[in-house]
Order: C-alpha cells, then sequence, then structure tokens
C-alpha cells in the first residue's frame, strides 16, 4: 500500500467526513511526547509490542509499568493424570517443554494468574513452587507474555476473577471451560482452511498453541504463538495504542517534520487503520466464515515497517475464540462440518452480519475518532466492501459477498455496490 504525500481519502468517505476542527487538540498535544518511543525501539518486535501494550493502556492498566513492567507468576505442579494437555499446529519445542516440565514426565507447570483471588480457580489453593515460578508481563487482558530463555515467545491466557490488579473482579473471566472445548475446533478449522488456499494478505492470524485444562471441571489456560511474528523484519502496534502515537509515526511515515493539523493525521489513519481493519474483517468472513463476536482495539494489532513505521496495511488478529461462524456463509463456503463440531461443543453461530450496530463499535475505543461521526464507521465498511468487491474472489466467496451486501442493505446501509479498488498491502 502506497503512502502518498496527497494522503489522498478513501472515496466513500467524503460524502460523511463531518467538521473535524472541533477535533480534541489535547490528544494530539499528548501524542507529541510519544516521539521518543519511536527513536529506540527494541529489536524484538514482541518486546517492542509489550512496550506498546503495557505503557499505552488505559490509566488502571498501566500501574505494572510504573513500577516494573515484569511481575512474577506463581506456579504449581499438577500431576499429569490430573490434566488435559493438547499442543496443535506447529513444533510447540521449547513451548512445551516449559509447560510439561523437561525431565518430569509426571508433571505440569500450571501457573497462576497474578491479579486472580478466586479460590474456585483450579489448583489456585495449592501450594506454589518456587523453582517454578518466572517472569510475565500483563497484557490489555487476562493474558500474560512470557518470553523464555531462547527467546521464544507467547502469551498465557490464564483464568481469573481480575485481569490486572487494580481492576475490579469480573467472575465471567476465571472460568476458560468453554473457550478451552472450542479453541481445538476453531485452530484445526483455520488450518484446514489454510490449507486448501493461500491466506490473503490482508489479515494474519495469531492461533493458539496448545490448551491446558483440568479434567474435573475443563477449566484451565490456553497458549498463543507469538513466534511467527517475531520471524518479521516488522513491528505490530495494538489498536487501542494507537492515539498515543498516531502523529509521531504520521510523521516518521510521511516524512513530515512540522506539527501536522489533527485533521490530516486523523484522515490518515482513517485510510491505513480503519479501511484496513475493514478489509482483514472481510478476510476473516469471506475465508473462513467467521465474524468478530466483541469488536474491540484489543483484539488486534497493526502491522508496521520496522524502518520508519509505515502501516503495511496488514491487520493481525490475535483472539480466534472471539469469533462466531456466521451459518449462511460458512455454509457456502463448505464449511458445514465446522459448524456442526463447533455447536455441538456449545457454541452458538450467527444467523446474521450486523456491520452498523456491533462490528463499528471498537472505533470508539480510540479518542483519535471520537468526534468524526459516521465517519469512522464508513471507513471500515469502505475497506469491507473493498474486498467484497475484489476480482480474486473464488464463486463460493461471490455468493457469500452477494449475501453479505444483501445483509448489509437490510440493517440500513444504501450503497453497498459501490466500493473503492481493493489496494494490495506491502
Amino acid at each position: 500500500m502506497k503512502h502518498s504525500g496527497s494522503l489522498g481519502v478513501i472515496g466513500m468517505l467524503a460524502s460523511v467526513l463531518l467538521p473535524l476542527s472541533c477535533i480534541s487538540r489535547k490528544f494530539f498535544n499528548d501524542s507529541r511526547s510519544s516521539v521518543a518511543q519511536l527513536q529506540e525501539p527494541e529489536k524484538d518486535p514482541i518486546q517492542q509490542l509489550i512496550k506498546w501494550e503495557v505503557g499505552f493502556n488505559l490509566p488502571m492498566f498501566q500501574y505494572a509499568v510504573r513500577t516494573d513492567s515484569k511481575v512474577e507468576i506463581e506456579s504449581t505442579r499438577v500431576p499429569r493424570d490430573r490434566a488435559n494437555i493438547r499442543w496443535f499446529g506447529q513444533d510447540p519445542g521449547s513451548v512445551k517443554r516449559f509447560i510439561e516440565i523437561a525431565g518430569v514426565a509426571a508433571e505440569v507447570r500450571w501457573p497462576k494468574h497474578p491479579a486472580n483471588t478466586v479460590s474456585s480457580v483450579p489448583f489456585f489453593a495449592q501450594p506454589s513452587d518456587p523453582a517454578l515460578s518466572f517472569q510475565g508481563h500483563y497484557s490489555a487482558s487476562r493474558s500474560m507474555f512470557v518470553l523464555l530463555d531462547d527467546g521464544s515467545a507467547f502469551s498465557i491466557k490464564l483464568p481469573s476473577g481480575s485481569p490486572h490488579a487494580k481492576t475490579n473482579s469480573d467472575v465471567a473471566k476465571d472460568d476458560l471451560a468453554s473457550e478451552l472445548r472450542l479453541i481445538p475446533i476453531l485452530t484445526e478449522h483455520f488450518r484446514d482452511s489454510q490449507k486448501q488456499k493461500t491466506p490473503r494478505a490482508d489479515l494474519v492470524l495469531l492461533l493458539e498453541i496448545g490448551t491446558v485444562s483440568e479434567k474435573e471441571t475443563g477449566n484451565g489456560f490456553s497458549i498463543r504463538d507469538y513466534r511467527p511474528l517475531q520471524r518479521t523484519r516488522n513491528f505490530y502496534l495494538p489498536a487501542f495504542s494507537l492515539h498515543h502515537v498516531a502523529t509521531a509515526m504520521y510523521q516518521s511515515c510521511t516524512g513530515v517534520s512540522q506539527q501536522p493539523d489533527p485533521a490530516v493525521v486523523q484522515k490518515y489513519w482513517m485510510e491505513n487503520y480503519l479501511a484496513a481493519v475493514g478489509r482483514a474483517k472481510a478476510a476473516l468472513l469471506l475465508d473462513y466464515g467467521l465474524f468478530e463476536s466483541t469488536p474491540h482495539g484489543q483484539n488486534w494489532l497493526i502491522e508496521l515497517k520496522a524502518g520508519n513505521f509505515c502501516p503495511t496495511g496488514r491487520m493481525v488478529f490475535r483472539d480466534i475464540a472471539d469469533t462466531k461462524p456466521v451459518i449462511t456463509p460458512a455454509r457456502l463456503l463448505g464449511y458445514e462440518s465446522f459448524v456442526a463440531a463447533w455447536t455441538a461443543e456449545g457454541g452458538v453461530p450467527r444467523n446474521s452480519v450486523d456491520l452498523k450496530r456491533s462490528q463499528f463499535a471498537m472505533v470508539t475505543d480510540s479518542p483519535l475518532f471520537a468526534n468524526v461521526g459516521g465517519a469512522a464507521e464508513q471507513a471500515q465498511l469502505s475497506g469491507f466492501l473493498q474486498v467484497l468487491g475484489a476480482p480474486f474472489l473464488s464463486q463460493k466467496q461471490r455468493q457469500v459477498s452477494a449475501w453479505v451486501k444483501e445483509n448489509l442493505v437490510a440493517f440500513g446501509y444504501p450503497d453497498t455496490q459501490a466500493q473503492a479498488r481493493y489496494p494490495e498491502p506491502d
């Protein structure tokens, strides 16, 4: 994707952009201090991701970085016959040896979330073994980032009454049993689909590499593989962190040295973030028959070139458990067996694609787009329609595209036949 000095806005935005003179200047003043974050980036993309995720989060989640971004994660030893362990995908390598305690075949390392106080979480009351403690980093959710001695990066999503030590308890987060039942089905579906066709460049998926659950309750934890991102030469910015560095990254990518007009920066990220999210969501639907369940910036990473922080046009989706199959597209794509397996494990599929009321809610996560009204929604819709009208779609995907456009009209979108030219990611 090219980033020209003219910053041409997607054609569909022209009729809906609100006057941008009302944008809060406070956001842009605050973001200037972030330039230092771009001057000395970490060499490892995951270490840089952690820096942004911990430092540029909601205030109540930032306490860890004000002292030490690392936190001690206690663990206990659990007999192997009391746990169900599943590994899938690429060779888990050192991650597997870490969980299964290399050299101790009869026991498993069971980490405890540092913020948890709910006694019903499996093995929470069992004494911790100091020899198994390790250091990790908080994320924007219950997941904890872990970097092993060999450099391998992954995250562990642990059950916890609270995702962070200074947030209120949320009992719904202390039981991952239903999610752990669905993750293997979703992972197999993604991998089988990718074997049948080459995944498109708009969307990069971070898949779980394994799950560990207590046999009695089914509750436990999942392990997400971040090693694929380490193999690239790019950086990955959490979408909810964008407004902290939006101006600095715009200047770095375009070479503009003077403080830019806030409206220009805002339009730039409508093209290079919001439209990119729309394309990625369309890829998720057309390639896999899935749609995001609870859209928000926590699930998405913006891929950036390491040298200049220019967005590549690719988005990384990192929570496959937060998706649901949409019945008609899944059927048209030939995924009936996947939907049946997913439903048999308690999953509830969607019957429609309600973009307006749910899928574009995530833009409100960012103060960057707080005052543009329907323009932010339209930017994502524009990207979404670019893929729905792309010339490379298969016959099955064109059938899904036609169904989706009818669905959008039913939800109040007027002209879903018009879309801008599909841009190839860098």
